[in-house]
């Protein structure tokens, strides 16, 4: 920032002054000149005048029994108006014209020349400080009148006092995300209004001190956690010590009246811990800002003159709620000023200047009040803007939302790995199957289906003849392809040889068997039937959390390896009934079948099998070749493909049949009689089994010629990344809302979108992503947080 300082190392109004110009940016010495100001003696009785008569004005309507403001001799209003108006502008116009004087003129050419010199623009922030005595009538001028600050709307105006000292302060650290305000209400003004909205504001930490006594006044400075910023709602006044230095006071109540050097100590303990900035909203307080620079308080505004209850009521409104906006209030003068202050890079002293111009509609009630805030700083502190407030939150808050969310996810995620949460991951795995898009009927497949009227016609179990007459009609139409899903370990006469004829001869049949059960239980398959055309049945089941149901069918094992310690079993097969129906199809349209790296491939696609942890599952039987069970979500998901019945295809009934349904197709054969229960619990509900692999022949077949893809998860780091996410997400959440309804409403929303990218993931892009983790982890962070924040 550019600095431009006016040291009036001494002289008065009636002798004139010696004055050094000094010009820096950032650290660099851009000019340093000295130059004699000729006086203006005028200008000392014109203040003194102005002073009297905007004092009676603004304690013409009071009577609130300050112990430092006196009741005046009632008078018209409008007359001691007009009277002070008349004041202030002859105030004015003196002032304009030594601002216009020759001399001052030659530091304003002087001024100028230097900055063009230097490539600096009209609109440029720039910093006029004003050095003094701590006495000097020079502060209590309008700087703003000078042609320099016409031209410069960005530059602000600040005074360094003698009283200032360089001092060397420990790094400032803000433990906490809000800033902390230590409010000071003071006896006999209308505050309660003001600390009500100020104890709403978000990112503020507000602490009221109603009328304190020394002593609570000095250990509440003392905090441990410290405070930004220190505000006085109160009255206070300045007068002369013996000395003749101007001294300040504030009434803490009717019979306690402090000064500064009471708690000195005090308030050089919370600028050491991170105090910037310490504001007197109350009357007189040049001689607060005397002693406050003693103390070397990095930042400080004050009133210059008595200020308006009117005016001055509210100040802390817009402390930090308002500062997005360029609004302000007809009656706060102090809430435009702090509106102004946090504008992004805006320093204190440009922020003061744009309040006085936005509230200039005050003078017409007390004429010259909108320049009353002055602003001091300590030369060895860095100008004060908005932004340094917020960096000094915003590190160490960002460092525990860091810290927070990263001991979360390790800990939802290690809970994660020890299966705890696997059966709340299943249940939610569930209605996010259930709400993928409608598909159609795969046109591939065909169910032959016994129901009710074939099995009063043809008996149960259908006899070995009628089976051989319906493999009969169905191989004239030349499917691919035939499963047979039902048990045929012994023979049901009549027509065995036909049937055995088919087992031995037909390379398109594929019968079932089933291992998952005792040697005396297990169905075996057709004992003519090759060992290459079975395929077993068995359907693996999530249990149902503390129920004794037989659970979900959410994975499909397509192939086994045999083990030497698994059971005797006759069904010896390593192929599932799908994996040799989609096999077979796929080698009759000439599309490779592979194993690679113990997945398989099926033409190009390559079936990621199930290990642990794989999604959701974390613990959970990964023998063979397991993959999710993409269920194709017809308008029926039982209804898989087009179904027929047993007769229909022994009648040649042509009403519902089409003999394209079966040529070149996949045809299963099984019972869909509701007396023959086969109930297997899915994601849509019960299904027999016929369906469910009927699903599972369609997810390969359609993946390869339809580009459907498989369901996939994310990789663990992946699942790590994601759940991490949404934990910096609660964080975030914690870190940038203050209320609690605001939190607990945009933590619903983070729900909901986490919920709709779950969905989207899963039935757009077919990934399987932590939903229940990453639900926990934001809950968890947020409420852990809120905890944290609270203490």
């Amino acid at each position: 920032m550019i600095t431009v300082t006016l040291n009036f190392s001494r002289g008065d109004f009636t002798t004139g002054f010696d004055v050094n110009l000094s010009i820096r940016n950032s650290n660099a010495t851009i000019c340093s000149d000295n130059f004699r100001l000729a006086g203006e003696p005028l200008i000392e009785s014109l203040l003194v005048d102005w002073r009297k008569k905007y004092e009676r004005l603004v304690l013409q309507p009071r009577g609130d029994g300050s112990a430092f403001l006196k009741k005046a001799v009632p008078r018209s209003r409008s007359s001691l108006a007009k009277e002070c108006q008349a004041a202030y502008e002859s105030l004015q116009t003196k002032v304009s014209s030594w601002f216009k004087s020759p001399d001052f003129e030659q530091i304003r050419l002087r001024l100028i020349q230097s900055l063009k010199s230097h490539g600096i623009s009209d609109h440029q922030e720039i910093m006029v400080i004003v050095q003094t005595s701590d006495d000097s009538l020079l502060r209590r001028i309008d700087w703003y009148k000078w042609d320099f600050f016409q031209k410069h709307p960005q530059a602000g105006l600040i005074f360094w006092g003698s009283s200032y000292e360089s001092v060397i302060r420990p790094n400032r650290v803000t433990p906490g995300k809000k800033m902390r305000v230590l409010c000071i209400l003071g006896q006999g003004v209308q505050n309660q209004e003001d600390w009500e909205l100020l104890n709403n504001l978000p990112d503020v930490a507000a602490v009221p001190l109603k009328n304190p006594q020394l002593e609570e006044l000095c250990q509440q400075l003392r905090d441990q956690q410290g405070w930004d910023i220190l505000v006085y709602a109160g009255h206070s006044s300045s007068r002369k010590d013996k000395s003749g230095q101007m001294r300040g006071q504030i009434e803490s109540d009717l019979d306690n009246i402090l000064e500064c050097h009471d708690f000195k100590h005090a308030l050089t303990a919370a600028a050491d811990k991170r105090l910037q900035l310490v504001i007197f909203n109350s009357c007189s307080g040049l001689g607060l800002a005397n002693q406050l620079m003693e103390f070397n308080i990095p930042h400080i505004i004050v009133m210059r003159e008595l200020v308006p209850e009117s005016v001055a009521q509210g100040f802390l409104r817009v402390l930090l709620k308002e500062f997005p906006k360029q609004k302000t209030s007809s009656a706060q003068f102090w809430q435009a000023l702090l509106a102004q202050l946090p504008h992004q890079k805006t320093s204190l002293s440009t922020a003061v200047r744009h309040t006085q111009q936005n509230l200039e509609y005050f003078n017409k009630e007390f004429p010259g009040v909108n320049s009353l805030p002055v602003v001091f700083q300590n030369p060895t502190e860095e100008p004060l803007n908005w932004e340094r407030f917020r960096t000094r939150l915003f590190w160490p808050w960002l460092r525990r939302v860091f810290v927070s969310s990263v001991g979360v996810t390790l800990l939802v995620m290690g809970v994660r790995s020890l299966g705890i949460l696997q059966s709340w991951e299943l249940n939610a795995y569930d209605p996010l199957m259930q709400m993928r898009p409608r598909e159609s009927k795969d046109k591939r497949l065909l169910i032959v289906g016994a129901d009710e009227e074939d099995l009063r016609q043809y008996r149960w179990p259908l006899p070995d003849h009628i089976l051989a007459q319906l493999l009969d009609k169905l191989e004239q139409y030349q499917p691919f392809v035939i499963g047979l899903d039902m048990v045929r370990d012994q023979p049901v006469p009549p027509g065995e040889e036909a049937l055995v004829k088919h087992f031995k001869e037909n390379e398109s049949l594929v019968t079932i068997c089933s291992f998952n059960h005792s040697p005396e239980q297990s169905p075996a398959p057709p004992s003519q039937s090759p060992e290459e055309q079975r395929g077993f049945v068995d359907l693996f089941y999530d249990p149902l959390q503390g129920k004794t149901q037989q659970g979900i069918v959410r994975r499909y094992l397509f192939s086994r390896t045999s083990n030497a310690m698994d059971q005797p079993s006759p069904c010896q097969t390593d192929y599932s009934f799908a994996w040799q129906l989609a096999y077979r199809y796929l080698k009759a349209k000439s599309i490779p079948v592979d194993i690679v790296e113990n997945d398989w491939k099926f033409g190009s696609v390559m079936a990621k099998r199930l290990e642990k942890p794989s999604g959701g599952y974390q613990n959970f039987d990964e023998a063979g070749n397991q993959l999710l069970l993409n269920y194709r979500h017809t308008d029926d998901p039982a209804q898989i493909a087009q179904q027929v019945t047993v007769r229909d295809i022994l009648n040649n009934n042509y009403d519902k049949l089409k003999p394209d349904w079966i040529k070149g197709r996949v045809v299963l054969i099984g019972i869909t009689a509701t007396s023959i229960k086969d109930p297997h619990g899915t994601p849509y509900g019960n299904m027999r089994g016929l369906f469910i692999h009927g699903h599972a022949v369609s997810q390969i077949i359609s993946a390869v010629e339809d580009n459907r893809p498989l369901l996939s998860w994310l990789p663990l780091w992946g699942d790590v990344l994601w759940v991490w996410f949404w934990s910096l997400t609660g964080g975030v959440i914690v870190w940038r809302l203050q209320t609690s309804l605001h939190q607990a409403v945009v933590l619903s929303i983070s729900i909901v979108v986490l919920y709709g990218c779950c969905w989207f993931a899963f039935s757009q892009l077919a990934v399987w992503i932590p939903l229940v983790p990453s639900a926990l982890a934001l809950v968890f962070t947020v409420g852990g947080m809120v905890v944290l924040s609270n203490k």
